[in-house]
């Protein structure tokens, strides 16, 4: 069930959020949102494998039993989280 519910001067105040399960109030601080994003765009930082900048979150590295790691699937940088962050997430590589 959603429930909306406005303030009576029309400021559009959605409590949409605070019904979400899960959710809590230090949520909507900025400081803890900038902290999150950061958080985010450290895991997807840049790796360079073979010359290519690829996603270090995205990319897939497996440790094969007794071999050395290999990637198995590389994501080009920057990921779709990456461009979602910045704004684009719609575009496509």
């Amino acid at each position: 069930m959603t429930v909306n519910v406005h303030q009576g001067d029309d400021d559009g105040l959605d409590y949409e959020r605070y019904l979400a399960p899960g959710h809590k109030p230090e949520d909507d601080d900025p400081k803890v949102l900038r902290a999150r994003i950061a958080a985010v765009r450290d895991l997807h930082h840049p790796v360079t494998v073979s010359g290519r900048q690829v996603c270090g979150g995205c990319s897939v590295q497996r440790t094969p039993h007794r071999q050395q790691a290999a990637w198995v699937a590389l994501i080009p940088h920057p990921c779709p989280t990456t461009r979602a962050l910045d704004g684009a997430a719609g575009d496509q590589p």
